[in-house]
């Protein structure tokens, strides 16, 4: 089949793209490919995916499909970032090319791009990712799938809790005590971070029963089990219940209001190398932390 006969027909993965979805991008899709439409059949099916893959990254992140706001440099070097695709060159080189026969005249192109670091902390997560997390809520497919993503972000940025810790926990386990909302977890008292409390209370108090994630779970049921459903884009990086609780740690730490003891009262910590990871991402205050040091008041 001829390229342009590929445009006619093109329709991505249902597993990758849904049709509704697929329904709201086409129409952007189809004609940025055809200003930039390659000899080869082979290539533009590539390229369509490319393409596609990249303004359903676009429209996730809150980018309106918009020429001028999605034919960007910085926009597409920002998209290969998150590209687990190994041949990210691959992606950058359709990418640029359909940018190009697409972007208005006001964009400006660099001949060598200045490419987002790939090395991304992959310990916790950033407070974009995290943003994109809590959109993936209302995308699931079934009114289960919803609530196990939904419970699992919320435990795990308002409480820091384990895996196990999160699928033991009961309805009577969170509850309010003198303005905070606070959790039992193991025979320790951990207090909800603000900006999630009410999302707490809202999910626990959305269950009919004792446990939180359900009392027809077996005890050897664990969280990965039920969470393995749970539908995540390309593009975006799996929640899991570990790097949920070291973004809750990298939270609380970097305000600095807490003593090491008080801190590892809350999370459970038992060894001062569990945070070894989490001094390099930590803030610094160059201005005043040598005379805190030397004991002055400030």
């Amino acid at each position: 089949m001829e390229p342009e006969g590929i445009l006619e027909v093109y329709s991505p993965r249902a597993d990758i793209v849904d049709e509704a979805t697929w329904r709201r991008l086409r129409p952007h899709v189809i004609p940025a490919v055809a200003k930039a439409l390659p000899r080869s059949s082979s290539t533009t099916q590539n390229r369509l995916a490319f393409v596609t893959r990249y303004l359903q990254w676009c429209e996730a992140n809150g980018t309106p499909l918009d020429p001028e706001l999605i034919w960007t440099e910085d926009r597409i070097e920002a998209y290969l970032v998150t590209a687990e695709d190994p041949s990210v060159s691959t992606y950058r080189s359709h990418l640029r090319t359909v940018a190009k026969a697409n972007a208005p005249s006001s964009v400006i192109w660099n001949v060598n791009p200045e490419t987002f670091p790939r090395n991304q902390n992959r310990n916790f997560y950033s407070a974009d990712q995290v943003r994109r997390l809590f959109r993936l809520v209302e995308q699931q497919a079934t009114a289960r799938r919803t609530f196990v993503l939904s419970a699992t972000l919320h435990l795990g940025l308002a409480f820091g809790l384990r895996a196990g810790e999160m699928l033991k926990l009961c309805q009577d386990d969170v509850f309010e005590d003198d303005g905070l909302v606070v959790c039992r977890a193991d025979g320790r008292l951990v207090p909800a971070r603000m900006a999630y409390a009410e999302g707490v209370l809202e999910v626990v108090r959305s269950t009919d029963d004792d446990r939180v994630f359900g009392d027809h779970l077996l005890p050897v049921r664990t969280h990965e089990d039920i969470f393995k459903d749970v539908e995540f884009p390309r593009y975006l990086p799996r929640a899991t219940p570990g790097l949920l609780r070291n973004t809750w740690m990298v939270d609380v730490l970097s305000e600095g209001r807490l003593t090491l003891p008080e801190f590892y009262e809350v999370p459970g910590l038992r060894s001062g190398s569990a945070l070894d990871w989490a001094v390099p991402h930590l803030p610094l205050r160059e201005e005043t932390y040598l005379h805190r040091a030397a004991g002055e008041p400030g």
